[in-house]
């Protein structure tokens, strides 16, 4: 799976690239069903254990988001979400499973769901001073249950009738192990829904509080935003909901408009009478006009000078930037919108000079110019793996990404490597020949005891229950990856390495990476 994955980045023919996605679509469609009955059997089994982390909840949702934005995107389903901002940010519970939870509803949806929208909310159901429990909402747009099958979807291997198994496939386990997890995470789920009107999966889950502040840190106002008129112009009704509903509450006034001609005339109208508007956020796909249209015509409007405009689309091309440029536009982000990013966005638009400056009709903010001041970092990583596959697919990955790798086929050969090498992040395999993961790494913990260094250790293994987790973490690792791999995963774990870490000891690309001393959990 992983060689298929980095050969699709390589150059190849129309032909071998559809082959080679068919195959991919394949294998992971048989690694999900594996990934079911294994959950499924060990939570029958009573093997299953949630786990206690802390971890963002914003942060968290959005990785969901982005992981199936294209999924929905390719198959023309509008997709957004909205976390309600009464929720506390940081939280301690099983993020992995609240995950799982969420995927395997929105794969629910999107598998029944042909056109039209799904959409995400997350509210707060109720607080104590130690916990929160929280109300989850997936709905859709997509065929509907009788009111006979609802409780059905959720029994083992059960779909609503034969004919949706022959059409649209599956195990009938995903949504049994939603069911599963919520009651473990001290909630429940249930269903409202009619044929042919869509669905609402709805689940609740508890969570613990960490000592922490209230709002998210990027909420921090560089730019007053209180009572700055904005107009949003989106033909679809939910996503002008939650963008009025998320301007509001950082102090905004916003004001909606459904086309681009409609939203022409309501500029028009305010900027005579001294009230204009001094941010549009525009749709680029509406009926009529699309967003770089009206954009032209609100840059040629002498009386529209003071308003700038941030572009929202689900369709990002090669050469959208240089036309945004051209038509005046000075921000553009894809959606689904993180409110993290819009935030930032309006903020740092706001923060330019006049609309029609030589600066502004120059310089486009997007959501990577956003992410320049923080310089792409790079890692020595030692890779302890005896599988010869495993390392070509693992080296290759992390080198994509920069950091340079160095390969041991055993546990001593690691600790010699150790011995000769200033590193920044280990990936060991468990069971290895010579000398297995688990006595190479009790061995390098006791030689940290004298240096009072931690170096971040991740366990790669095939064993996954509980137990193994426990083994890990007994042996000194820090946690682990189970096979096999995941490139987000993997990515996930790199980044937390380099954000933990003092600013000092990791260097930009380019330079030699220095030890990282990471304290220990």
């Amino acid at each position: 799976m992983g060689m298929t994955e980095l050969t699709l980045d390589t150059e190849l023919t129309g032909e071998q690239r559809e082959y080679l996605k068919m195959v991919k679509i394949s294998a992971d469609s048989l690694l999900n069903i594996i990934n079911d009955i294994l959950d499924f059997s060990k939570i029958e089994a009573k093997c299953l254990d949630l786990e206690k982390i802390d971890f963002d909840f914003w942060p968290a949702i959005e990785s969901v988001v982005d992981l199936m934005a294209l999924k929905f995107f390719n198959k023309g389903i509008k997709f957004s979400y909205y976390i309600k901002p009464d929720i506390p940010p940081s939280l301690t519970g099983d993020l992995g499973r609240l995950r799982q939870i969420l995927i395997n509803l929105l794969a629910n949806t999107l598998k029944f769901t042909e056109r039209g929208e799904v959409f995400i909310e997350v509210e707060l159901e109720s607080k104590d001073q130690e916990s929160v429990l929280l109300h989850f909402i997936v709905r859709d747009t997509g065929i509907g249950i009788h009111a006979d099958k609802r409780e059905v979807i959720f029994q083992s291997f059960s779909q609503a009738d034969g004919s949706t198994t022959r059409k649209y496939g599956g195990t009938g386990l995903g949504l049994t192990i939603c069911k599963q997890l919520t009651e473990m995470m001290g909630g429940r789920i249930w269903l409202e829904s009619e044929p042919g009107s869509g669905s609402k999966f709805h689940f609740t889950a508890k969570f613990g509080l960490q000592p922490v502040k209230n709002r998210p840190a990027w909420t921090s106002k560089p730019v007053d935003l209180q009572g700055l008129r904005v107009l949003v112009v989106d033909d679809n009704q939910t996503n002008r909901i939650i963008l009025k509903k998320m301007l509001s509450y950082w102090g905004l006034l916003p004001q909606e408009a459904q086309d681009g001609k409609k939203a022409l005339r309501q500029l028009e109208k305010a900027a005579p009478a001294g009230n204009p508007y001094r941010l549009v956020l525009l749709d680029f796909q509406m009926p009529g006009m699309d967003g770089f249209e009206v954009s032209a015509l609100i840059k040629k409007n002498k009386l529209l000078s003071v308003t700038k405009i941030i572009l929202l689309t689900s369709l990002t091309q090669r050469g959208d930037g240089a036309y945004c440029k051209k038509v005046g536009i000075s921000g553009y982000l894809p959606k689904p919108v993180k409110q993290a990013d819009l935030f930032k966005m309006i903020t740092d638009v706001l923060g330019q000079g006049p609309a029609d400056d030589t600066l502004s009709r120059s310089h486009l903010i997007t959501r990577y110019t956003m992410l320049e001041d923080r310089p792409k970092q790079r890692l020595k990583i030692l890779l302890a793996e005896d599988n010869l596959i495993n390392q070509k697919f693992t080296v290759k990955l992390l080198e994509n990404q920069g950091h340079s790798v160095l390969v041991a086929g055993n546990g001593q050969e690691a600790l010699k490597l150790l011995e000769d090498h200033a590193l920044d992040l280990v990936f060991m395999d468990v069971q290895m020949p010579v000398m297995d993961g688990f006595e190479a790494t009790l061995i390098i913990r006791e030689r940290e005891k004298s240096s009072g260094r931690h170096l971040p250790i991740m366990a790669i293994t095939a064993h996954a229950l509980k137990e193994d987790r426990e083994r890990c973490l007994e042996a000194g690792m820090d946690d682990y990856i189970s096979k096999p791999v995941k490139v987000p995963e993997l990515m996930g774990i790199i980044q937390q390495v380099i954000s933990v870490a003092p600013k000092d000891k990791i260097k930009p690309v380019g330079q030699s990476a220095a030890g990282l001393s990471v304290p220990s959990a």
